[in-house]
């Protein structure tokens, strides 16, 4: 599934993209509100005013487009169950499919139950809900996926490295990300779209880099193409080797990163 997106304005952000059909797309901002603004425009849940289209029709209140795309945020409690008969009768009232094995087959690969307290009813800890919440994405066999959160609460490399594999597997088609955290999927996108702290939009990709300055470094240099700022200043790398070395001629910090690496240098000063 195509999804073209022509000038819609988000926060005085212009937003222009083309996400082609099979392609793994994640989206990232310090505005956690304004990625989901943008999930929601996405998958159509809201007014975009003519300017979200898939395969060239309007995304909104699209029925089509409806049975072909499926969104969650995984921050979001959806099951209070786990009995596999209770998921199917509640997701048929929104006519949605539910494969059962595949239910069942994720959650023992996650160890759900070892993360359930199960009383008069079942209460997931945080990272419990993210693993049903996969599990029941996966079982309901939709092609396309807006997922926000998709790492959230989880800890053990093992976890996220399972997620990681899953949501940019050959099993889904088009797929976009509202990333928590861009580490997470190193390697595995086709594209990474960042609004900036400043106003503007960047569409990144595997091959790109990004420069890390120290966080008062636009009080004396003209930063070109900035990103986020904090307690690092993070700009999107487009300098030349002539302008790097002009930068250490003049003592000027700065750490060259891959486009995956910037979770760790965010944050206030």
């Amino acid at each position: 599934m195509r999804i073209d997106i022509k000038g819609l304005k988000l926060v005085n952000i212009d937003i222009n993209l083309n996400i082609q059909e099979n392609k793994k797309l994640g989206v990232f901002s310090n505005d956690k509100n304004l990625v989901i603004t943008f999930l929601e425009l996405v998958s159509g849940i809201n007014k975009n005013h003519n300017t979200i289209f898939a395969n060239d029709i309007n995304v909104f209140d699209n029925k089509v487009y409806f049975e072909n795309r499926i969104y969650f945020d995984f921050k979001n409690r959806y099951l209070t169950t786990l009995r596999v008969k209770k998921i199917h009768e509640v997701l048929k009232s929104y006519n949605l499919e539910f494969n059962s094995d595949k239910f069942i087959e994720i959650c023992k690969e996650l160890n759900v139950r070892g993360e359930t307290d199960i009383s008069y009813k079942y209460e997931f800890t945080k990272t419990g809900n993210t693993f049903v919440n996969l599990a029941m994405l996966c079982s309901v066999e939709r092609k396309n996926i807006i997922i926000n959160n998709p790492t959230i609460n989880l800890n053990l490399d093992s976890d996220i490295e399972y997620f990681k594999k899953k949501l940019t597997s050959h099993e889904f088609n088009t797929v976009i990300l509202g990333l928590n955290n861009v580490s997470h999927f190193k390697n595995s996108l086709d594209q990474i779209v960042l609004f900036s702290d400043f106003g503007s939009m960047y569409v990144v990709d595997n091959n790109d880099s990004l420069i890390v300055f120290d966080s008062n470094i636009d009080k004396h240099f003209l930063i070109k193409d900035k990103l986020f700022k904090g307690k690092y200043f993070i700009a999107l790398n487009t300098y030349t080797k002539e302008d790097l070395k002009n930068f250490q001629k003049m003592k000027v910090k700065y750490e060259i990163i891959n486009v995956y690496d910037f979770d760790k240098y965010l944050g206030d000063e």
